[in-house]
Order: structure tokens, then sequence, then C-alpha cells
């Protein structure tokens, strides 16, 4: 009997990791959550226990299985991860220490150690990121420096993608728009660098394959497709960052499209066929998930981040629970307050400041807060403030095609109507967002029915897709919006 082919998406998050199950008809038809947790070790470091992504992998995989209708079945898996994380393991994937996540920042004090070897500018222009505190190239070097032990122990210098590969399939893989941000790759070479594998002191048998988005991996293991209640001619197809991921299953996959991501970090990213760089810029860019296509990214680290540091900081309950207040309680009292024109304001920088230029040194604060305000004031702040951020970060694309069509919001964020609402009146402009809302997962599973020949390419595999779109229009409160956004940017301008 022949079976019709699924796929299945994977995203492997920060703070929580979810799956879909994709017809090659372009529908959902199957889905899964696992949260997991995070380990804070000091006021910088931040780790997870890297056995929870395969366990999570395990289990939504296992669910996934048991939702597969007759007359279908499991062809390929695929993932979108966050990323910039670091786990040091055996030849067999088991984990040696903790796996260090990309907000920690533990980093920092080793970088004049690396820049006596190599340049700021040049880890940029390489591999297409900043050199961050938190990836994996200084952090390799900090772990070369305070634990000596495990340094010498690591057969191999992973990410979440290519751990992952390893425990599915033997091979260890990772794709390219993720080998950038753990900046040790030349993105435009596709390969790793021999002088920051030098200033690492690491070999490149020590790195996964690199392989690109949308090429088969490997099948998976004999073991491993039994305890997943697999076939064994499953195939693994090598996926993207969740951003990228996002992108591809949004349809940003033509040039001057843009989208604005949200989760943990939000992003703004603008697609192109020509990589468009210069020595003092501060986007970041990467292979697109898409052949043949660049993206160009801004990052604000602090994005969903920020509303969670306020909920749990200032210990907003509900009315009839010691619980945390939800975050649909909390969208429909701002959705009240969001009107008055006299909030305090709030600058989203928990972890830096990525635009504009010269802003590294910036810290989060809230500016103009008065006796009368209360704590869902500072709420409506929050919101609004990373809203602005984002929509500051939009002259940051100068240089890159406008886009021809409205900006896709995706992610946690696209959820709450108010927040998209706010984004909307500081863009002044619309914004687009799709109803599907694990987007990255729908990419990942977009890549998989790539990567096994069922969808040509990701012209096919997008218009293949059925899931409806939501146009959001800037309202009545646009005009007040945008005065209090110049007065925003006037602000963290005197505060710089």
């Amino acid at each position: 009997m022949h079976h019709k082919p699924l796929f299945i998406g994977l995203d492997i998050g920060t703070s929580r990791a979810k799956a879909v199950l994709l017809t090659s008809e372009g529908q959902v038809i199957g889905r899964s959550k696992f949260p997991y947790s995070q380990l804070v070790t000091s006021s910088e470091g931040i780790e997870q226990n890297a056995e929870e992504w395969w366990t999570a992998t395990r289990s939504l995989i296992r669910d996934l299985s048991q939702q597969v209708p007759e007359g279908y079945e499991i062809s390929a898996l695929c993932f979108s991860t966050q990323g910039g994380s670091l786990v040091l393991t055996d030849h067999e994937g088991k984990p040696l220490s903790p796996a260090v996540i990309w907000q920690d920042q533990r980093g920092l004090p080793y970088r004049d150690m690396l820049l006596q070897e190599v340049t700021a500018e040049s880890v940029h222009a390489k591999t297409g990121w900043s050199l961050g505190k938190g990836l994996n190239l200084l952090q390799i070097i900090r772990i070369r420096e305070t634990d000596p032990s495990a340094f010498e122990k690591a057969a191999y210098f992973l990410s979440v993608p290519d751990f992952l590969a390893l425990r599915l399939t033997g091979r260890p893989a990772v794709d390219c728009s993720n080998a950038g941000i753990n900046q040790l790759m030349d993105v435009r070479r596709q390969a790793w660098d021999e002088d920051l594998l030098r200033a690492a002191r690491i070999q490149s048998s020590q790195l996964p394959d690199i392989v690109p988005s949308g090429e088969i991996v490997g099948t998976l293991l004999p073991d491993v497709a039994r305890d997943l209640n697999l076939n064994a001619s499953v195939q693994l197809v090598s996926g993207g960052h969740d951003q990228y991921c996002a992108a591809l299953g949004a349809g940003v996959i033509h040039e001057g499209d843009r989208l604005i991501g949200t989760g943990t970090a939000w992003v703004m990213l603008a697609a192109s066929h020509e990589l468009k760089t210069h020595p003092k810029d501060r986007k970041a860019f990467s292979r697109h998930t898409v052949k043949d296509l660049w993206g160009h990214m801004v990052s604000l680290g602090s994005g969903g981040y920020s509303l969670e540091w306020i909920r749990s900081a200032l210990a907003i309950r509900g009315d009839q629970s010691f619980s945390l207040m939800s975050f649909q309680e909390m969208d429909q009292i701002v959705s009240k307050r969001i009107s008055d024109a006299n909030r305090p304001y709030y600058h989203p920088y928990l972890t830096g400041c990525p635009y504009p230029p010269n802003s590294e040194k910036a810290m989060a604060s809230f500016t103009r807060l008065a006796p009368y305000h209360d704590r869902f004031d500072m709420v409506a702040s929050v919101m609004e403030g990373v809203a602005m951020q984002v929509s500051w970060m939009w002259e940051a694309f100068a240089d890159i095609t406008p886009p021809t069509r409205p900006v896709i919001m995706t992610g946690g964020a696209s959820s709450s109507k108010i927040w998209r609402q706010i984004l909307a009146d500081c863009l002044n402009q619309p914004i687009v967002v799709p109803s599907e809302p694990e987007i990255g997962c729908l990419g990942a599973a977009m890549l998989a029915g790539i990567g096994t020949g069922t969808f040509k390419d990701s012209e096919e595999a997008v218009s293949q897709m059925t899931e409806p779109v939501q146009t959001v229009l800037p309202d009545d409160r646009t005009e007040m919006m945008q005065e209090r956004f110049n007065e925003f940017k006037r602000i963290q301008e005197k505060l710089r």
C-alpha cells in the first residue's frame, strides 16, 4: 500500500520545544509541545541540560507518531533551532557539561584575548555576526581557560542542531545559518575558518559537517527509529536557525521581503539576493534557508524576555491565584492603558542595544515615571518600548531593497492583539500575521519536504501552504504613538 508522506518540523527554542506534522498538501494535522527549564548559574551565566533537548525531541516525535492518520507515514524530520548555544560532548554525543545558552554573558572577559589574534571586524566579515560574548567562539575560549579538563576531553564542540543530528543519525551536521552564528564558519565559503579555529585552539574534526538547509543529513539509526516508533528509512533534513525557518514558513522568500520574528529575542530580517555589508554595519547576515538567498538581520535579545522579566520582577499575579498573571489577562489590561499618552517609557536593553550604532553599553531603564503610574502602566510601556526599538531598527535596512509587501510578524507576540497593534502603530504601516502560530516548525517541515523531493523548491513549498493570514492596520492611536516614538528616540540618544 502506498502511503502519503508526512513531515515533522521541530523547533528547539530557548524556553520550550514544539513540533508540527505537515502533509504534502500544506496542511498541519498534528501539533505537540514540550517545556523545559533553564539553569541560571550566576548573574551572567545561563545554562541548560542538553539532554533536555534530546528528551524534548523524543517526546515530540513520539507524540506526533501517534497522530498519523491512516494512509500516511512520516518520511522526514527537520529542525528549527535557537542559535549560538554550545555543548561539549564525547564521540557518542554525551554532554560533558551543561550547555551554554546564547544569552550567557561570561565570554566577555575573553574578548581581548581573542582580539590579539583576530579582529572584531574580521569575525563579523567572515561569520556574519558581530563578536558575541554569548556565542560559541568566545565561550569555547572561556571554557579552555577556566575548565581545561572539559576542554581537553571534548570530542565535539556542538550546537543544538548538530547535537541532535548526532543523536538521531550518528552524524553531527549543522546548517549554514546556525554555523555562522557559532562564529567559526566563513559564511561565504560555507566552510570552517582556519584563523578562527586556530584562535579557539580546536580542530575542524571537532566540529560538525556543514550541510546546507534542505539537504539530507542521513537516515535514523535503527535503535533510534525503534525508540521513536518510526521506520528506519525516515530521513533527517538539514534545517536552520529559528528565524530563518520562520522566514521560510511565513513566505519571506523574495527580494525585499521582511520579517519581524518574536520570541525571547525579537528580530527584524530582510531577504536579499545580494549580500550587502559594510565594516561599520550593525546587521548580522547569513545564508537563508532558501537556496541562493541571503538574510540580513538585527536582533533585540530582550524583546519577549522583557515582558517575562517585568511579569516576574513585579510579581504580577492574578486576583484568584498565587500564580503569575497570564499574558492574556495582561493583554486585556494593557489594551485599556495604551491610549494614555502620559505613560512612562521603557528602553528594552536588558541584554544590550543593537541599534543605533555606538549603543553597545546601553542598559534597560524606565524614564518619565510618575507617582500615579502603576505596574500595569509599566507593563504597557514594556510592550510599547520593545515595539518602538524594533521600529527604530528599521532604519538599519536603508541599504536593502525596500519591501513591496507588508512586513510579516511571527512568533509568540504575534498572538497578542494589543502588541501587534502597537507594532503597526509604531511602524505606521500594516503588518501581516500568519494564522499558523508555530511558523518556525512549519518552515522546518517545509524543508523536510524540499529535502525529500516532495516540494521542488521553496516557491512550490510556499505555494502549497493553506494557512490564512490576518492584516493589522495602523489605527487612530498612530499619531500619538508616532509622537511618543520620536520622544523615545530623543530620550535614548540623550542617555547614550
